[in-house]
């Protein structure tokens, strides 16, 4: 996800609000749209074909 990522909600520009790295390669990234105070999460890890794959939460 880039860092310019819009609200899926009221489509104002997101802020990221953490990223944290683990070791065994998964990366989470929390955004956070301070108009509709919508949350985003994605979980991501690369794969061997060098896909990400993310998980996306309403909080």
């Amino acid at each position: 996800m880039a860092d310019n990522t819009r609200c899926l909600r009221c489509r104002f520009q997101m802020s990221l609000d953490r990223h944290c790295k683990y070791d065994d390669g998964v990366e989470v990234r929390v955004y956070l749209c301070k108009i509709c105070t919508y949350i985003h999460v994605e979980t991501a890890k690369l794969d061997d074909a060098h896909n990400w794959h993310g998980v996306h939460y309403v909080i």
